[in-house]
């Protein structure tokens, strides 16, 4: 198979929680998320899907119509498995 674009780099599992009962607040160095410690926090939302710069990269090509592939390097467990 040929492709247009290969990209090198990290590949991750990346796991977007949303929730009315996050609590943002404004600091100096930016929006923080701040929660009680051991509070529990219902969750609306949750996203999961890979991520990282190789694989983020191929998919913006792909998108652009080009044939991508990834070369990453990924952890030998259960997350790994996953990517």
């Amino acid at each position: 198979m040929k492709f247009n674009v290969i990209t090198f780099g990290s590949a991750t599992y990346d796991i977007y929680l949303t929730s009315n009962d996050f609590e943002l607040r404004k600091s100096s160095e930016g929006m923080m998320l701040c929660e009680l410690y051991g509070k529990k926090v219902e969750i609306e939302e949750c996203v999961v899907t890979t991520g990282g710069g190789a694989t983020n990269t191929a998919v913006c090509f792909e998108r652009l119509g080009l044939q991508s592939a990834v070369i990453a390097c990924v952890g030998r467990d259960h997350w790994g498995a996953i990517v």
